[in-house]
């Protein structure tokens, strides 16, 4: 960060009104790649996707339970579900809704903008909405990024137009595997948003035949760099294999590079009586009564080095945050967020002290001008 830069920062900080509002988030939120928790805090996404079905796929529920999926989900110390509604009554699917939040974990509804219509829907989401990011667009089973765009902007327009003010996700073109379609267009999304709670989905479905690296010009690594270098969130899929059993994906890089890019991410599938190469957990009958962890589950819930249960990832904070981050100096007189904090934010950043780390980021140099427009964010969140 050169001194330049730290002057800018700081004719724009003197732009933002000097006394933040301090009213508590009814969400989750998003500031720049970041999701945050309601405290303002940056949240990380360790996730699963499960879906919930009954008959389809055999069913998915452990001893006749979808509490008992929940709870092996939190056991494993993931932050994070994603529920796709099957064959399940909306009932359902509130129940394992509440039983996450009750869990303190992030939950994904992951549907379609239409499915999100429904009275029934909307009552379960707003009886949850601290925990709640709403699925809005799925994989499309098609390769075209002009119809993706227009169909990503109609999904969003639409569940805004029903009032929802939770962040929302959308996937990528092309099952989800086109990641050069969100980096180009995740911006126009965000934009568009008036709420500007977008993150974007890539699923990271990429054998090691390198068919969709050389299709898109990006290895892992590079990819991982261009997230990093975007204005929105993006969540990476990961899973086993790729479009067939005989191109394995290189799930432990995947692991690692977001680890250390501090990107999102979720597990494609947690538990199934199918696709035993896929699935975290595994169950040899209907009632789900002998479940046991995979082989591939062992190693990403468990043995990997940046398995879930290594890297232990924050949970969404359950009230307000104490002490509020933009509350620099501590100070307890009204108006508590006030030119003094960015003061104080500038001195720990010069100090070089680790508590200038806004954004939790974890690649060298850690103090960047990324963490300038973190503070900025908290401070225009004010304290509740």
């Amino acid at each position: 960060m050169k001194l330049k830069s730290i002057a800018s920062w700081t004719l724009l900080s003197s732009l933002l009104p000097l006394t933040a509002l301090a009213q508590p988030t009814a969400t989750l939120g998003v500031w720049d790649r970041n999701l945050l928790d309601r405290c303002g805090t940056p949240l990380t996404l360790r996730g699963v996707e499960q879906n919930q079905r009954v008959t389809s796929r055999g069913g998915t529920i452990i001893n006749g339970s979808w509490n008992a999926v929940v709870d092996a989900i939190d056991a494993a110390r993931s932050n994070q579900v994603r529920i796709i509604p099957d064959d399940v009554t909306v009932a359902q699917t509130r129940a394992m809704v509440e039983r996450a939040v009750s869990r303190n974990l992030v939950v994904e509804i992951h549907a379609s903008a239409s499915y999100f219509a429904a009275s029934d829907v909307q009552a379960m989401v707003a009886a949850n909405k601290t925990h709640v990011i709403l699925g809005i667009f799925g994989e499309p089973a098609y390769d075209d990024r002009t119809l993706w765009q227009q169909e990503t902007l109609a999904a969003l327009q639409s569940i805004r137009a029903l009032g929802y003010d939770e962040p929302v996700q959308i996937m990528a073109n092309n099952f989800g595997r086109d990641l050069p379609s969100v980096l180009q267009y995740g911006q126009t999304l965000s934009d568009a948003d008036p709420l500007h709670k977008v993150i974007m989905g890539w699923q990271a479905y990429w054998g090691n035949s390198n068919g969709y690296q050389n299709y898109y010009g990006l290895t892992f690594v590079q990819a991982m760099a261009q997230i990093v270098s975007k204005n929105f969130p993006v969540q990476v899929g990961i899973t086993y294999n790729a479009d067939s059993p005989t191109d394995p994906i290189n799930y432990s890089l995947l692991m690692s590079l977001t680890r250390s890019y501090g990107i999102s991410t979720h597990f494609w599938d947690y538990y199934s009586r199918n696709a035993l190469d896929q699935n975290l957990l595994v169950t040899s009958d209907a009632s789900g009564a002998n479940w046991a962890m995979s082989t591939l589950g062992q190693a990403v819930l468990v043995s990997n080095t940046n398995s879930f249960w290594n890297q232990n990832a924050a949970r969404p904070c359950t009230g307000v945050a104490a002490p509020c981050y933009a509350n620099c100096d501590g100070s307890a007189t009204p108006p508590v967020l006030t030119a003094n904090d960015f003061q104080c934010f500038m001195n720990k950043y010069v100090a070089g002290d680790v508590g200038a780390n806004c954004d939790a980021s974890t690649v060298a140099p850690v103090l960047n001008a990324n963490d300038f427009q973190c503070f900025l964010g908290r401070f225009a969140q004010g304290c509740s």
